[in-house]
């Protein structure tokens, strides 16, 4: 990700009529490194909290999209995975990036919903960098425990 705003300096200095993208942290990139060229986004987390819009309500300045509500559903992925695993399960292990910029929010309605369950959840910030065929499964003993990833 800390390309990312080196590659939005040089996507602004082709000087697009409008830019699209998709993701937090590109909005972001693209939001710091142009105030004048239009930017439409879409698979924004919470673009308001994070400072890339002003309202979602009436968009202002260069900058609109769609967001999506991830961190609403967060809680509710761990609800489904508890009742599809039974009364058994309640141990579970939240991986989060770090690096996303939405991860605080994601962790918050999942800790939430955690305790509402009372199923005892642990936040782990991991940042795979051989790519997904990395075996956690491995990583976490006993195997009566499960692993929730954002």
């Amino acid at each position: 990700m800390s390309k990312l705003p080196r590659l939005a300096t040089e996507v602004v200095a082709t000087h697009p009529d409008v830019i699209a993208c998709t993701g937090t942290a590109e909005a972001t990139a693209l939001s710091a490194a142009t105030s004048e060229i239009p930017i439409v986004f879409l698979f924004v987390a919470d673009p308001l909290a994070l400072g890339i819009v002003t309202s979602l309500a009436q968009p202002a300045g260069n900058i609109t999209g769609i967001a999506v509500a991830a961190q609403l559903l967060e809680g509710k992925r761990l609800e489904l995975l508890v009742d599809l695993l039974g009364p058994s399960a309640r141990k579970f292990v939240w991986l989060g990036n770090p690096k996303n910029p939405s991860v605080n929010a994601l962790w918050a309605d999942a800790a939430a919903t955690a305790s509402h369950l009372t199923v005892y959840i642990v936040r782990l910030e991991l940042i795979l960098t051989s790519g997904p065929q990395r075996r956690l499964a491995s990583w976490f003993h006993p195997p009566s425990c499960s692993v929730l990833t954002s």
